[in-house]
């Protein structure tokens, strides 16, 4: 699904970005052009490409770098102040047996 419009997505993609950089992985975006895939590909989408004889899947395949695994975005909760001395935040709750998803608390400051 799409990211939401936040700095705290813009910043964690470009720490990722970042880190690609410094550990030079492979970003094979032009060498993907006309291919069915996007982005930074798995390995699993490359080893398929090779048996359906595709030739920019063989030809990444037989490169000695690693490949970048895909963007993931890591939501630590949002913060929002709606006046009058109120606020909103929304935070994941963590996977336990009893209570799992999104969660939405108002604060009221008195």
């Amino acid at each position: 699904g799409a990211l939401p419009q936040t700095a705290q997505v813009a910043g964690q993609q470009g720490a990722f970005v970042a880190r690609l950089l410094n550990r030079e992985a492979d970003v094979p975006e032009a060498d993907l052009k006309g291919w069915s895939g996007y982005g930074w590909e798995i390995q699993g989408e490359i080893d398929r490409g090779v048996r359906d004889k595709d030739p920019v899947a063989t030809a990444l395949s037989k490169r000695d770098v690693p490949l970048a695994k895909p963007f993931e975005f890591l939501s630590l909760g949002i913060l929002a102040y709606v006046g009058g001395n109120q606020a909103l935040a929304q935070v994941e709750m963590a996977s336990s047996s009893d209570k799992e998803g999104t969660q939405t608390i108002s604060f009221n400051r008195e």
